[in-house]
C-alpha cells in the first residue's frame, strides 16, 4: 500500500509538473501574440508603414518603440522587409553582438511565403533560451514592409513558484493519505497476526 501510494505520488507529481510548464508556455506565447498585436497596431495608427521604416522617420520612431518597450515591459525591434535591424528598444544587445541583427530564418520564411501571419520562435543569446515572436507589418496593398519582433525572457521564478505551490499542496494531500495508509496497514496486519 506504502509504495503504490508513494508510486501514485510519484506519478501525479511529474504530471502536473509537466501540465503547469506547458501551461506557463502557452500562456507567455498567447500573451506575447496578444502584446505585439497591440503594438503593431498601435504603430499603425501613428505611422504609415512605410514611414516606420523611412529613415527620416527614424528618431520618432525610436521615440514611440522606446514607450511602448516600457509601458508593455517588453523589449522591442524594428526590422525591414529583407530582415535587417531598422530600430530597436536595446541597441546595446545588438551593438554587443547578444542578438542578430537580422531576423530569424524561420519566421522570416514562413511569414514572407505567407505560410504564417506571424512566428513564435525559441531563440538563444549566450546560454540563455528565450521565447520570441515575430509580426510582419502590411502595407494598403499587403505588401511585407517589415517585422516587429518581442522577446520574452520567460520568468523562471514565476514558473518556480507555481510548480512549488503545486507541488506543496500535493506533499500535503499525500502526506496524509500516507499517514492513513500507514495507521490502516498497521491495525489491519495487528488484525491479521492477532491470531
Amino acid at each position: 500500500i506504502i509504495a503504490l501510494l508513494l508510486f501514485a505520488m510519484t506519478a501525479v507529481g511529474i504530471t502536473s509538473g509537466q501540465l503547469v510548464s506547458k501551461q506557463f508556455e502557452n500562456d507567455n506565447r498567447r500573451d506575447l501574440s496578444q502584446k505585439s498585436s497591440t503594438i503593431v497596431n498601435e504603430l499603425l495608427n501613428q505611422f504609415t508603414p512605410q514611414n516606420l521604416f523611412d529613415g527620416s522617420q527614424r528618431e520618432l520612431v525610436n521615440q514611440r518603440i522606446n514607450e511602448y518597450a516600457r509601458v508593455f515591459n517588453s523589449d522591442l525591434s524594428l526590422f525591414d522587409a529583407r530582415g535587417r535591424l531598422v530600430n530597436t528598444s536595446q541597441p546595446k544587445l545588438y551593438a554587443l553582438g547578444l542578438s542578430a541583427d537580422l531576423v530569424n530564418p524561420s519566421p522570416y520564411y514562413g511569414i514572407k511565403n505567407n505560410r504564417a501571419y506571424s512566428g513564435n520562435v525559441t531563440e538563444t543569446a549566450g546560454n540563455l533560451k528565450y521565447l520570441s515572436h515575430y509580426t510582419p507589418i502590411y502595407d494598403e496593398a499587403k505588401q511585407l514592409q517589415g517585422f516587429i519582433n518581442l522577446p520574452y525572457f520567460a520568468k523562471q521564478s514565476s514558473l518556480l513558484r507555481e510548480l512549488s505551490g503545486i507541488i506543496s499542496a500535493l506533499i500535503n494531500v499525500y502526506l496524509v493519505l500516507f499517514m492513513l495508509s500507514l495507521g490502516s496497514g498497521l491495525v489491519l496486519s495487528g488484525y491479521i497476526t492477532q491470531p
